[in-house]
């Protein structure tokens, strides 16, 4: 029992600390900022782009005004720089929840069996003169099997959700950044055909 307790407390904490974390991380995602910034851009009114995109607290616009100032020439290092950064901040945690997931069911069973072969023990010692001591130990050793499955659902069902919030997040910054790496090289290639002598 007191496994799955240690169990439980430390599920409770991560999932406390993970709805925190996304609270606070969602609040910092602005779509809207991202894309005026690049209307701006597109438009050829760079400077007004780099200063929405410098002062913004949107996540994928700070990376935005890194790609901006770098005027285009370091895109995919400068996303992956970045991405690595969010699922570090992401993913933390979530490996020590998956394994509560996966040992607490486990911790659960062998409680159960634990607490079954105790019984039979107090069933070889006593015989059949109280029945209700051998049943009442198995009544009890099945608790450690409900709680097991029950601190893994619950856990579960969050991990879950947490991996939700970061496909939503990535897929959304995936596709905001593409929409960027086209911006520059539509730019590239018409500077490039004003630069071509005509013939």
């Amino acid at each position: 029992m007191a496994p799955l307790i240690v169990c439980s407390v430390l599920a409770l904490a991560i999932i406390i600390e993970r709805i925190g974390f996304w609270t606070g991380f969602f609040r910092q995602f602005k779509p809207a900022e991202s894309s005026k910034v690049l209307k701006h851009w597109t438009a050829g009114r760079n400077r007004e782009a780099l200063n929405l995109a410098k002062n913004s607290s949107d996540l994928i616009t700070q990376v935005l005004y890194q790609i901006l100032q770098s005027k285009g020439r370091h895109i995919q290092q400068i996303v992956d720089i970045n991405v690595s950064k969010w699922n570090t901040k992401m993913l933390h945690y979530m490996a020590t929840l998956k394994t509560v997931i996966s040992i607490s069911p486990l911790l659960g069973i062998l409680g159960t069996v634990v607490g079954i072969i105790d019984s039979f023990s107090v069933l070889g010692g006593a015989g059949l003169q109280d029945p209700k001591l051998v049943t009442g130990g198995i009544a009890q050793a099945l608790v450690t099997t409900a709680m097991g499955l029950s601190i893994a659902v619950i856990a579960l069902l969050f991990h879950n959700l947490f991996q939700s919030f970061m496909v939503r997040f990535v897929s959304r910054a995936e596709y905001i950044l593409s929409e960027v790496e086209l911006v520059f090289k539509a730019k590239q290639e018409n500077e490039n055909e004003a630069q071509d002598p005509i013939e």
